[in-house]
């Protein structure tokens, strides 16, 4: 519908060039919101519904969503922060394996750098690159692993096991695929929330991986991002066995019922020194979900601000449901509140990348200028979008002279010529 109805607005729209962009940018919603961004954001949002897993579109229809996308991506103004929220997206998509295909990411990245040039997509193709490592990356870990004679196991393991008779050591695990990504922290949009204490079994797997990591890369650090982290534990303790889908903060927390049907609140903090709001939302969720129940309060009165420290929560031993595989490891509102939120100001490394867009983006049309001519059409095309500096319009091109995106002309220094 909104592409018909650009598409009727294109054909009378002759005697006004920009009533298609104000269509786009101003409207209804974006007055709503108060928000020069809107539109930027509701396209990113449903560019994410299009390229993610179960999105009900068949592999055909997904080529012709983002022809679509791209005919109104043509008409937003603030792109900078279009490829903001892209950015945060994409790396939600990677990182949670939700993505539809590696394919239709890069045929997406393709189409923005067509309309953009290689600058603005260069921070997204290196995701995807950085993303397609990880293969590479746990074959030579699972080489390791054999020639080390090492049972690997941990994080985002397929089999942990939550034993019958609530004990648990090394040796109730069974061999399993370990699964990491090793990602450059200049590339992505993660930073970590809180450290927290793994369980005995998944630390030793962690630091099996650090040494064989360090031994290869030992000018690099690894932060781990224990919040993005999730795996599976084989459930035993009722009469049917389950598996539970969970995240390594519910995977920390349920193994500590192998030492203990009940703790407190505050026992469960202190064992696994997760952040205490963290905490009461990941116990809300396997509470409300009746693995675990907590004693001083029903279910039906139970809240997130509800629950104290000096609660007892109890492994539910009569916890029954119609699904073998259960999937505990629910999106955390402490942790990503901050994920998708309006931007109104850019960031200083987003205006220079909207500018250094803007000069390509002008000299892939025009191939030859002066850079007078080139500063007053960046300020013309940028004025609605950012305040331009004329100094940062100099310096984004001497910095793609340098690139060798653009060159000066042999004959006129004056004239700046783009380098296909």
């Amino acid at each position: 519908m909104g592409i018909q109805m650009i598409q009727s607005i294109s054909e009378i729209a002759v005697n006004d060039p920009t009533a298609l962009s104000k269509v786009v940018n101003r409207n209804a919603v974006t007055i709503a919101a108060n928000s020069s961004t809107k539109s930027s954001e509701l396209l990113a949002l449903f560019t994410n519904i299009i390229l993610q897993i179960n999105n009900d579109v068949d592999n055909r229809n997904i080529e012709e969503c983002i022809k679509d996308i791209m005919i109104v991506f043509k008409y937003i103004e603030n792109e900078g922060a279009f490829q903001n929220f892209y950015w945060r997206l994409l790396a939600d998509r990677l990182v949670y394996e939700r993505s539809v295909s590696i394919d239709h990411e890069q045929m997406m990245i393709t189409e923005l750098q067509k309309k953009c040039a290689q600058i603005y997509t260069s921070k997204l193709q290196k995701m995807i690159e950085n993303f397609n490592s990880k293969e590479k990356l746990m074959e030579e870990y699972q080489q390791h692993c054999k020639s080390q004679q090492s049972i690997c196991y941990g994080m985002r393991e397929k089999e942990n096991v939550l034993c019958k008779s609530y004990t648990f050591s090394p040796k109730n695990i069974v061999s399993v695929d370990l699964s990491i990504m090793v990602l450059a922290t200049n590339l992505w949009p993660f930073s970590i929330v809180s450290d927290f204490d793994l369980p005995l079994g998944l630390s030793s797997s962690v630091d099996n991986f650090i040494q064989f990591y360090y031994h290869r890369h030992s000018k690099q650090k690894l932060i781990w991002l224990y919040q993005y982290s999730r795996g599976e534990l084989h459930a035993y303790f009722t009469r049917s066995t389950y598996i539970l889908q969970a995240s390594a903060y519910e995977i920390a927390i349920l193994l500590l019922y192998n030492d203990s049907l009940e703790w407190t609140i505050q026992q469960i903090c202190k064992k696994t020194r997760i952040r205490t709001d963290i905490l009461i939302e990941v116990l809300y969720i396997l509470i409300t979900s009746d693995v675990l129940t907590c004693l001083q309060i029903n279910k039906e009165d139970l809240r997130e601000t509800n629950l104290q420290m000096e609660h007892i929560i109890r492994l539910n031993d009569d916890f029954t449901s119609d699904k073998i595989c259960i999937n505990l490891n629910k999106p955390l509102k402490t942790i990503n509140k901050d994920t998708i939120k309006p931007i109104e100001k850019l960031p200083d490394g987003d205006y220079k990348f909207s500018t250094q867009a803007a000069i390509v983006r002008i000299m892939k049309n025009r191939k030859t200028l002066t850079q007078a001519c080139l500063i007053q059409e960046v300020i013309d095309q940028l004025n609605n979008k950012i305040t331009t500096d004329i100094n940062l319009i100099e310096q984004s091109i001497e910095y793609l002279i340098n690139k060798e995106y653009l060159k000066h002309n042999a004959d006129d220094d004056n004239i700046l010529e783009y380098l296909p």
